[in-house]
């Protein structure tokens, strides 16, 4: 039997304005959620956490994201879209955020 695992870090997290929790220097991209009826939530890191399992996108969805990409392959697709100039339509608290996310190498910017 593995020796049970040992206790790594031990801090306080606080939801921000956006309801959201920041994890301070994750192992994983990724991570399965457990709520209880108990209040208390279980993190545990996904394995391959590129990826989606197909059972949770449905039918007409995997229909259209094929269809989209036949038509890229074929070059119908528009020009691309030039997404800096909407960071002045952010909030101060999504920005942080975002500025936040870049700080940490081989996370999705």
């Amino acid at each position: 039997m593995p020796p049970p695992p040992t206790l790594l870090r031990r801090y306080d997290a606080l939801l921000d304005d956006g309801k959201r929790l920041l994890l301070r220097n994750p192992q994983a991209q990724a991570y399965e959620v457990r709520e209880f009826s108990d209040g208390h939530i279980e993190l545990s890191p996904r394995q391959n956490s590129t990826e989606i399992s197909p059972e949770y996108i449905s039918q007409r969805t995997l229909t259209v994201m094929d269809e989209s990409m036949r038509n890229l392959a074929e070059g119908r697709h528009s020009e691309p879209i030039k997404t800096s100039d909407l960071l002045v339509l952010l909030d101060d608290d999504d920005r942080r955020e975002i500025e936040e996310a870049r700080k940490y190498p081989g996370d999705n910017k």
